[in-house]
């Protein structure tokens, strides 16, 4: 669950929605100078704001400040797919389910496409909404990735990512 983030953000935090980079607004600290970019990557790659004793993630406070509100959606996508990349223009409100279907192949090989030692083929699949959906048995795993991709671009819609 995302933390909820505290009202101070607008007085200590500046954002430029081009380069998506949180600055400091004030003097914070001997290492948290005015105008010093703030933050750190975490292991998951999205940069994450010390503020207060707790990390905040760069991706909500750039939402918050660039959007003039603390109601920031519990998930944000990055549309891109890159985690530290802050740009306003690559941040959107998502579902969980959208959020996952904006997500590159966690393993080697084409996203919907595995192979089948059994059959010696090919299988393509696609999950929505809890249900596995069949696509069919290819001999290529690229005519499988290909299945795969017409099928999320319909079901997934501006979420779409061939991975």
């Amino acid at each position: 669950m995302a933390r909820i983030l505290p009202r101070e953000i607008f007085d200590y935090f500046d954002y430029d929605p081009e380069t998506g980079v949180v600055r400091w607004k004030i003097d914070n600290g001997p290492k948290n100078r005015k105008g010093r970019a703030v933050g750190h990557k975490n292991k998951r790659g999205y940069t994450e704001a010390r503020f207060r004793g707790k990390n905040y993630g760069c991706h909500r406070i750039a939402w918050a400040i660039g959007h003039n509100t603390l109601d920031v959606p519990p998930i944000l996508d990055h549309i891109n797919g890159n985690p530290s990349d802050n740009r306003l223009c690559n941040l959107r409100a998502a579902t969980s389910q959208q959020n996952v279907f904006n997500t590159k192949s966690r393993r080697n090989g084409l996203k919907g496409a595995s192979f089948r030692k059994r059959s010696n083929k090919w299988i393509s699949q696609i999950k929505f909404n809890e249900k596995n959906k069949h696509l069919g048995y290819f001999d290529t795993e690229i005519e499988a990735h290909e299945a795969y991709c017409r099928a999320a671009r319909e079901l997934h819609g501006e979420f779409f990512n061939p991975g």
